[in-house]
């Protein structure tokens, strides 16, 4: 697929979205996938963009953070404190088969948190709970034979990537439960003929949530 977009495939995108298009239809006419059709709609241009789209996109990313910096702030520290089942098992489905990344483009700072699999009802409980928790919206699309789940919040990107999980240990059965779910549906097996059940991952961060399980 031809990343290296250029204004012309943006303004047609701008067209196609002011006549009424849905992003899903406009990646169908126009061969390019949702995430990217996303970026463009919050303000975002394609690589290959002139000087003026350039300084006039960069003034109004300006404004905008001045304005909601103080709101972020205030979310942040209210998603932090904000312990619940469903942040466990959001946490724990993000370990284990997930991807929060944070990053600076231009003069803002971007977030993003994925979840991908082929199972659509741990997709669905995912976005779910993730909404649930975040009180923000997220995007559910089937693309490449796989469910895709995406956050584009800076906030709730800040608040999973820093989140020590050693904190969850001085929390409540119901919290730790949530959380081990959130992993076994990510990278949990069943082996039936050796009774047993299996979870499998290279991730330090995961190793604390050992000893909360309880030997029968």
């Amino acid at each position: 697929m031809n990343k290296t977009y250029n204004m012309k495939h943006y303004k047609k995108f701008l067209k196609l979205k002011k006549i009424g298009f849905s992003t899903n239809k406009i990646s169908e006419i126009m061969g390019i996938s949702q995430p990217v059709l996303y970026f463009w709609s919050k303000g975002s241009l394609p690589l290959r963009y002139s000087r003026k789209y350039r300084k006039s996109s960069l003034k109004k990313i300006r404004k905008y953070n001045k304005i909601n910096k103080k709101l972020r702030k205030e979310k942040y520290r209210e998603l932090r404190l904000k312990i619940t089942s469903d942040f466990a098992f959001v946490l724990g489905s993000v370990l284990g088969d997930g991807c929060v990344t944070v990053r600076k483009r231009d003069v803002r700072n971007m977030g993003q948190t994925c979840l991908i699999t082929k199972d659509k009802d741990y997709a669905t409980n995912f976005k779910e709970s993730l909404e649930r928790w975040s009180k923000t919206n997220c995007k559910l699309i089937f693309y490449r034979n796989v469910w895709n789940v995406w956050s584009y919040s800076l906030v709730v990107a800040k608040c999973l990537k820093n989140f020590d999980t050693k904190d969850l240990l001085i929390n409540s059965e119901k919290i730790k439960s949530s959380f081990l779910k959130g992993i076994f549906d990510a990278e949990g097996s069943v082996d039936i003929n050796g009774k047993k059940i299996i979870f499998v991952n290279t991730s330090k961060n995961i190793k604390p949530c050992r000893k909360s399980i309880k030997e029968p």
